[in-house]
């Protein structure tokens, strides 16, 4: 920083009082009283013009020569101000003259945090905030890729340029906080590492709140020390957790989509399972195991934000997910018309293919206009710059689409599956003979316990949505993680199916009694 040296690592101005420093301004004006007077943006951003510099020139007391004044407000020009009306300034001002420098510049550090009133035509008395804003000390650069007729932005007509010679200072909190010189791993914390992201209108840029200091190290605002050192430690304490959950969570999916596969052949193997109910079941598994396979492939697969195969996994990824929790519904839909209906459900094959057919079109049509539904709103939002599934970090580029688009849904399954298994418990209470059938009552036994565990570890999942990483967290992980294990118990691990398959293992022995009995043999010798 010109004018100012180290000190006991301590930067210190060099001259109490110097002459020919040039600072730069970054602000955004916030209206904080509505105001009552017909006025249109680019008047006012006129008006703001004469303010900052009567306010600025008052605040410091020097002259001074405006080299750069540009506003801009992200509305038409012609358009009307209001409350939430939002202006951004980039200001860059050069004194030739000598000054103070130590209270001149808390003067103007003051400014970029002020809380003030301007008098405008008509007596109106408007309140407005000023503060430092980090998007408006790029607005030279910004301002050739904005359409000028959606945006409203002003100049300077009367602009002067002190000697180049001089550096340019930008008015931040290290102009005045006395600072110290760091190496990169000083106090444990890799300094280079640490960047605050700004995007806006697709720029990315990054910023920092200390300086590099002629590659030697960085300067360090000492007031700001204690607080990188905490949220340093912090983030790197809250990396570990994170990964501990991943690979909980993998271990936990590999095990459900082993016993989903199981599942899946066992129903492929028996005709006797190949039921309505069956073949919802199966359905149930082909997408449970689609979801999970390609929540596996989003953790491993190496794309960027904003690539289409980011994108494209996003969108199965929701699409299967909100198929396996329709998929879910009919399953407890299906056992409710089997003991609510007057005339009975018949529970031939072909005739279990063409109502799963109905549920199918139900389970698989849903999701797809939910998801066309959620691109469609995205590109209109965004005017085309966003489709909803663009990060890598999460499923969802807007967590309003998250709640809307993916929690309302899961609630709604939730809540229909109750509402379904409690009618169908009073149905067979008030009449027994409802439930005799052994086949249809063993498929509720089932459907009432995989949807208590599933229900539990959703309702689970909606909960932990909102929070950081807990104990919950992993909780969730493991319930949600080995829902193929649940399906594979529930639908499995009976007695009925362990007599079929006991019976396929005896028939293929049967039809090869040479190596049953050298097998009988080797097992004597």
């Amino acid at each position: 920083m010109p004018g100012k040296m180290l000190v006991n690592e301590t930067c210190l101005s060099l001259l109490g009082k110097t002459k020919n420093l040039r600072y730069t301004m970054a602000l955004k004006i916030r209206l904080l009283s509505r105001p009552d007077t017909n006025i249109s943006t680019n008047t006012y951003l006129e008006m703001i013009q004469t303010f900052l510099l009567h306010d600025i020139q008052n605040a410091v007391i020097s002259p001074f020569m405006l080299e750069d004044f540009t506003l801009l407000s992200f509305v038409k020009c012609s358009d009307r101000v209001n409350k939430f009306s939002e202006v951004y300034v980039y200001l860059r001002i050069f004194f030739d003259s000598i000054v103070h420098r130590e209270s001149f510049e808390n003067s103007l550090l003051e400014f970029t945090n002020l809380t003030t009133t301007w008098t405008f035509p008509y007596m109106n008395v408007w309140k407005v905030k000023l503060q430092k804003n980090q998007f408006a000390l790029f607005l030279p650069s910004f301002l050739s890729k904005l359409n000028k007729d959606k945006n409203c932005w002003v100049f300077s007509d009367k602009l002067f340029h002190g000697n180049p010679v001089f550096r340019n200072v930008i008015v931040d909190p290290l102009l005045t906080c006395p600072q110290i010189l760091v190496s990169n791993n000083a106090f444990g914390i890799a300094w280079e590492t640490i960047k605050l992201n700004f995007s806006f209108k697709e720029f990315t840029l990054t910023l920092n709140l200390f300086h590099s200091f002629d590659s030697k190290g960085f300067r360090i605002c000492v007031r700001d020390l204690p607080y990188y050192i905490e949220h340093y430690r912090l983030g790197q304490t809250e990396k570990q957790p994170g990964l501990i959950l991943a690979i909980v969570t993998t271990i936990c999916i590999v095990i459900s989509m082993v016993c989903l596969v199981l599942t899946f052949i066992t129903y492929a193997s028996f005709k006797s399972l190949q039921t309505a109910p069956g073949l919802n079941n199966m359905c149930l598994i082909a997408t449970l195991f689609s979801a999970q396979l390609l929540l596996l492939l989003r953790q491993f697969l190496a794309f960027k934000d904003y690539e289409v195969g980011t994108i494209i996994l996003a969108i199965c990824a929701h699409f299967l997910w909100l198929s396996t929790f329709l998929w879910l519904q009919v399953c407890s839909f299906h056992m409710f018309l089997v003991f609510t209906s007057k005339v009975g459900l018949d529970s031939r094959n072909t005739v279990a293919r063409h109502v799963v057919v109905r549920y199918a079109g139900y389970a698989l049509g849903t999701p797809v206009c939910i998801v066309v539904l959620n691109l469609a709103v995205s590109l209109i939002v965004s005017k085309g710059k966003e489709t909803g599934y663009d990060m890598t970090s999460t499923l969802f580029t807007y967590k309003t689409a998250l709640i809307v688009t993916f929690l309302i849904p899961l609630i709604v399954v939730c809540v229909t599956n109750v509402i379904f298994y409690i009618t169908t418990v009073f149905k067979i209470i008030s009449c027994p003979h409802v439930g005799r059938v052994s086949t249809n009552k063993t498929h509720f036994t089932v459907y009432v316990k995989l949807f208590t565990i599933t229900g539990i570890t959703w309702a689970l999942q909606i909960v932990d949505a909102f929070l950081t990483v807990s104990m919950l967290s992993y909780i969730v992980a493991v319930l949600n993680g080995l829902q193929g294990l649940f399906i594979f118990v529930s639908y499995v691990c009976n007695v009925r199916v362990f007599k079929m398959w006991k019976a396929v293992f005896l028939q293929s022995t049967s039809k090869h009694p040479q190596l049953t009995s050298k097998r009988s043999e080797n097992t004597s010798l």
